[in-house]
């Protein structure tokens, strides 16, 4: 009689496990900058259109242009253009600033009622979008586009354009000068020198 062995084939699966640490790191932030350096634009140029306002004895002068100003400035304040007449310091004696004065007056004494009108002259700056434009330019302030008939009196005058909104390019103004008749005048050449600045705000 044989005797049959049964034999009990058991698998045993070992199912391994590994445990992988994966490092943890915080989060690290870097930065960068750019900068860039506008340069600072300030220019004025002026141009002077008409320096012959006929005879003032007898006629009126209404709004002659006289002067013309190109004006060039980035700053992000604005600028201020200041007027000047030079009379008020070549003829001290007197309040000859902002009048025409006679060619016989001395600097040295009062101005008479034939060396200087009886009322100053005014003046007006008006932006010209027309030759700004052919400029290729723009005005970079919302201020308004006209001072209108102003006194260079005892003191000079100051203009400050302070809503900037961008820079200013080649933005042409007019300045145009009105006279009063005075018939005490005496005959001759009647001048003022105007001098403008600019600055920034």
């Amino acid at each position: 009689m044989r005797l049959f062995t049964k034999k009990s084939i058991i698998t045993v699966m070992v199912i391994l496990t590994g445990i992988y640490s994966v490092p943890v790191y915080s989060a690290i932030m870097g930065t960068g900058s750019s900068t860039a350096n506008v340069t600072n634009i300030i220019d004025l140029q002026v141009t002077t259109i008409s320096h012959d306002l006929g005879d003032i004895r007898t006629v009126l002068v209404a709004d002659i242009k006289i002067l013309e100003l190109q004006v060039n400035n980035n700053d992000s304040d604005g600028y201020s253009i200041t007027i000047h007449s030079t009379n008020g310091s070549s003829y001290p004696m007197g309040a000859n600033q902002g009048h025409l004065v006679h060619e016989s007056a001395d600097a040295g004494a009062t101005t008479n009622a034939g060396q200087r009108p009886s009322t100053p002259y005014s003046l007006s700056v008006a932006q010209n979008a027309t030759l700004t434009d052919v400029a290729g330019g723009q005005f970079g302030t919302d201020d308004g586009d006209i001072i209108d008939d102003f006194l260079i009196d005892s003191i000079d005058h100051f203009i400050s354009y302070l809503n900037a909104t961008k820079a200013t390019i080649n933005g042409v103004f007019d300045v145009t000068l009105s006279q009063a008749v005075d018939p005490n005048l005496f005959h001759g050449v009647f001048t003022d020198t105007i001098q403008i600045t600019i600055a920034d705000i």
